[in-house]
């Protein structure tokens, strides 16, 4: 997005124009995609990605495909020099809708869950469930979180069970999965529905380390929370984590649950999912004056301006004719707002490796406020395409390069120069510069060339 594609002298930026047909597969942030990349000008029909050519291009990646009986028009306004020359200024530009983004408040955030520790008599084998074959519940705690603090005093130092109760919020929507660590047994419940595995529970045996399978939670609802937990003999311990996801990208790694995420049982009040909408914005025109720069695509009344472009009828790699013009095959065609003056351009001059060359000088009238620059193709029986490459407008007594570069590493592919002729970079592997081909009125040239080796280590034998 911030490669220079062209550069001139001697020439407003409104009245350039260079299209290579490369960056239409162009997107923006994902959390903005309604916000499409500005242009420097417009086609009255939007580029679809059928008419992006690979096979046949004059340089770069693509060319535009144009069927037969089809046209392809770019239209841009015309004005006066006086107007040409009014001060600009900035505005921000609103660019189709808006973004709307949800998160969880944090003015009631929960403490913790309740906690209730019970003894078990010695010498059980089976699990150790809370308040069934125990003792009442000898210690309640409150607020407290989802991992094991032995609370001393009238709690055995084994074969006792805990049970935390209470409600869970949930702070995105996504894939939930939980990780119970614990010696010995556990289970977790949620809405009633037991989420662990029998064998967390009943395997008390060996150090449990179970995730649960995948639980779709929504950001903002509140669930019913129970979790059990026993220790027979020697070493105890618990801890419950969590992770979320969103199908593909990670929204929670794996950690300890929050106690802002923990809620005791009989809270009411927890916090609520806040809606924010946000405009997507672009930068819309410059402060400076109108005849420095604006970032829109448009031509001053009287002025003498030069055409450029490349064109390939058919598909063949060989065996081309002398020429397209006058085959009635393809045109250029200028035209104005008021119907008149309007123009239809040939190519002209040698097909270099089945492309030709549009050249042409015009003078935009002083009485018109539209031009509509139109590349077509002329064949309406048949379904033989027509492709335009490196179209220019610029003004005639300027000096105008335009660059082209590979979609996904960015390297230099091409340098078109002031005539519209190309400099052709290639490159190995490492991106190491190999060769430079010059496009000229005989044909594409080999400028240089250059081959390197990396020499193999040679060993004596001893």
């Amino acid at each position: 997005q911030h490669l220079p594609i062209a550069a001139a002298n001697n020439a407003r930026v409104r009245e350039i124009l260079f299209d290579g047909f490369e960056d239409y597969g162009y997107r923006t942030d994902a959390d903005c995609i309604t916000c499409k990349p500005h242009r420097h000008f417009n086609y009255t029909t939007a580029i679809s990605t059928s008419q992006l050519e690979t096979t046949q291009k004059h340089t770069g990646a693509h060319s535009l495909k144009i069927s037969a009986g089809q046209s392809v028009v770019i239209s841009a306004p015309v004005t006066n020099l006086e107007v040409a020359d009014r001060n600009y200024s900035f505005r921000l530009k609103d660019i189709e809708g808006t973004i709307t983004s949800s998160s969880l408040s944090n003015t009631n955030n929960g403490a913790g869950l309740e906690a209730k520790y019970y003894n078990h008599a010695n010498g059980y084998n089976t699990p150790l469930e809370p308040g069934v074959n125990s003792s009442a519940a000898l210690v309640t705690q409150q607020n407290q979180e989802l991992k094991l603090v032995h609370p001393g005093g009238a709690i055995y130092g084994d074969y006792f069970s805990v049970k935390w109760k209470g409600k869970l919020q949930a702070p995105v929507t996504g894939y939930y999965k939980f990780t119970g660590l614990a010696d010995n047994g556990f289970k977790v419940k949620l809405d009633q529905q037991q989420i662990t595995s029998e064998g967390a529970w009943t395997n008390g045996h060996q150090l449990n380390n179970v995730t649960t399978n995948e639980i779709l939670l929504t950001m903002g609802q509140v669930y019913d929370l129970e979790v059990w937990y026993y220790d027979w003999w020697g070493g105890e311990g618990f801890n419950l984590l969590w992770e979320a996801s969103d199908g593909t990208n990670m929204l929670i790694t794996r950690r300890a649950i929050p106690k802002t995420a923990l809620y005791m049982p009989g809270v009411t009040q927890t916090n609520t999912v806040v809606n924010t909408t946000v405009d997507c914005i672009r930068l819309d025109s410059s402060n400076i004056r109108g005849n420095g720069l604006t970032d829109t695509f448009s031509l001053i009344n009287g002025k003498k301006m030069l055409l450029s472009a490349w064109v390939k009828v058919g598909t063949a790699n060989c065996c081309y004719p002398a020429t397209y013009a006058n085959d009635y095959t393809n045109s250029i065609t200028i035209s104005y707002d008021n119907g008149n003056y309007a123009s239809s351009l040939q190519p002209a001059g040698s097909i270099i490796e089945g492309w030709q060359r549009y050249e042409h000088v015009f003078t935009i009238p002083s009485d018109v406020s539209v031009i509509n620059v139109s590349m077509n193709n002329n064949i309406n029986n048949g379904n033989t395409s027509v492709f335009f490459d490196d179209i220019r407008i610029q003004p005639f007594n300027s000096n105008l390069k335009s660059f082209v570069y590979h979609p996904s590493n960015l390297r230099l592919m091409a340098e078109l120069d002031e005539n519209n002729y190309a400099s052709f970079y290639e490159y190995d592997d490492d991106g190491t510069l190999t060769r430079v081909k010059k496009e000229t009125i005989r044909g594409v040239k080999t400028i240089t060339e250059t081959r390197s080796a990396t020499q193999k280590e040679i060993r004596k034998e001893d």
